[in-house]
């Protein structure tokens, strides 16, 4: 992302950079999950994942809508359903 996105690569870095540390999250089960969250985007913990998630953020939306982005594989991923046909995608099955 950044220089090819159409984003400046400052602001990518600023809005996926941790705010809030993976032992500060709350409730304490969240801090199970890997991830670490920024403005508005989550990020995976590389000691915590695979070296293919090194550097990758997602966000995370109700029903199961979920952008996710790896840099590794030069891959974004959009995944979006809606409610008003019964469908949900919790964070577990699409992790």
């Amino acid at each position: 992302m950044g220089k090819h996105s159409g984003f400046p690569e400052w602001w990518v870095k600023q809005i996926t950079s941790i705010v809030t540390p993976l032992n500060e999250m709350n409730p304490e089960r969240v801090r199970t999950w890997g991830r670490a969250y920024g403005y508005m985007w989550w990020r995976m913990i590389e000691d915590k994942h695979v070296e293919t998630y090194e550097g990758a953020f997602a966000a995370s939306r109700a029903y199961g809508q979920f952008i996710t982005v790896l840099p590794k594989l030069n891959m974004v991923i959009a995944h979006k359903t809606h409610s008003k046909y019964g469908r949900h995608t919790d964070g577990r099955k699409y992790r």
